[in-house]
């Protein structure tokens, strides 16, 4: 509810709210994390690389702890694993803490995707129960995106949100949910170059957060970065201008109503003081490319991370360069192919995190259904009168060009349209 009244306050008009969210593919708000997170506190030390691996890891443990003392809990706790780096260092802290045999380990995507594939071999190492969610095989109902849209996942990409939605409904809300949220930009995946300023990190950060590559969906006179925030963020706190807005933005607005859903217990350890303190205590150099993070990760859990990582493209993480490099060449040769020639039988993206929708939009079936009745109410809605939503599908469908990600974002958008304007407050009803 919060997020909703900050993302309507944060546009000067809904036309803005509508530009805005075609390009980022949510509603930029305004950033306050130096009231909500204590990182204005966190203090430099410049750490001895040695010493501050053996710190660090104590640090991480006892985030977790923090999380699980105060564990009344009945049920059982999950811990949803992609290809990355996160979700095996929380798995592999859960299990240093004791808790294996309450640990379920869920894997949910695309078969053949590097998160589904690699994120089984994590638990099957790990030795925890396991669960394989072929979220590509679901196919939901419209009751189920309307269910969606009122448990909060409005602004949004509503199909991520439903996804993410299916963990907390098969394991109930006697569990307990650990996620990595913040990890990124806390670990310094998103430092940016040294001494960039203000202004600088917005414009690259509009470049950057672009959300359909294939095709620009915002009005063609947009200026992107108008949208975020004009002042420079506090100077106490310890964060570049890029994270701030990548930490400020992205994480409140976008991935919390997509992934943390409302009425469940989510436990977030990268978010907790005791990391938050010490990670940002860190040098710049430390920081940078998450060095000391995952120096740090690998000496807590060398078994897990010795196997292949999507941070790396799917090798592990101490191959040699050129196998990362000739994995990554690979990977996005794939992609710029599916690009060039999409009529052609491709397999799926393998660094896609939930489905890749310009091969599931196609076939017959639920997610084909939905799109052109959403594309007709979102006409109806004159929220776009810059582009023609047909066109797009119709180029789609026919294998011309790829706009998976287009379209369901226009969809993301009839559906939030529609459920304000049949939710909207009258002047009998709630205000």
């Amino acid at each position: 509810m919060l997020k909703d009244c900050a993302n309507r306050e944060s546009m000067k008009s809904p036309e803005e709210r509508v530009a805005a969210f075609l390009h980022y593919g949510f509603v930029p708000g305004a950033p306050s994390l130096a009231d909500e997170l204590p990182w204005a506190r966190a203090t430099p030390e410049e750490e001895v690389p040695e010493r501050s691996l053996a710190r660090g890891a104590d640090m991480f443990r006892q985030a977790c702890a923090s999380l699980v003392e105060p564990d009344p809990l009945p049920g059982d706790h999950i811990v949803p694993l992609s290809g990355g780096l996160d979700s095996r260092l929380v798995l592999a802290t859960l299990l240093e803490l004791g808790l294996g045999s309450r640990i379920i380990a869920v894997t949910f995507g695309t078969p053949g995707t590097l998160d589904f594939e690699l994120g089984r071999e994590i638990a099957r190492h790990a030795g925890v129960r396991h669960e394989a969610i072929p979220i590509s095989e679901v196919r939901p109902r419209a009751s189920q995106l309307a269910a969606t849209l009122a448990s909060g996942g409005r602004w949004v990409h509503l199909f991520e949100a439903f996804y993410n939605r299916l963990v907390p409904e098969l394991f109930g809300d006697k569990s307990a949910y650990w996620s990595g949220l913040m990890a990124n930009t806390i670990n310094g995946s998103q430092c940016g170059p040294p001494g960039e300023s203000w202004q600088s990190a917005r414009l690259r950060f509009a470049g950057a957060k672009r959300f359909a590559d294939s095709l620009p969906l915002a009005p063609p006179d947009y200026a992107p970065e108008s949208a975020l925030p004009e002042a420079p963020p506090p100077a106490d706190v310890r964060l570049t201008p890029y994270e701030y807005l990548y930490a400020g933005l992205v994480y409140p607005f976008r991935y919390e109503p997509t992934l943390v859903v409302p009425g469940f217990d989510f436990r977030m350890p990268f978010k907790a003081p005791a990391w938050v303190d010490f990670a940002l205590s860190l040098s710049s150099d430390q920081r940078s490319e998450q060095r000391h993070y995952r120096n740090m990760a690998a000496s807590m859990a060398p078994e897990l991370f010795a196997l292949p990582s999507k941070t790396s493209f799917g090798v592990r993480l101490d191959a040699p360069r050129w196998r990362t490099s000739a994995a990554r060449f690979g990977l996005r040769a794939g992609n710029r192919l599916r690009r060039s020639f999409p009529w052609l039988g491709w397999a799926p993206n393998r660094k896609v995190n939930y489905v890749d929708f310009d091969l599931a939009l196609r076939p017959s079936g639920s997610l084909h259904e939905l799109v052109e009745p959403g594309l007709e109410r979102l006409v109806e809605h004159r929220a776009v009168p810059w582009l023609d939503p047909f066109a797009i599908w119709d180029q789609h469908r026919r294998s011309r060009r790829n706009h998976g990600e287009a379209l369901v974002l226009l969809l993301s958008l009839e559906a939030s349209l529609t459920w304000e304007a049949r939710n909207r407050p009258t002047a009998t009803g709630p205000s």
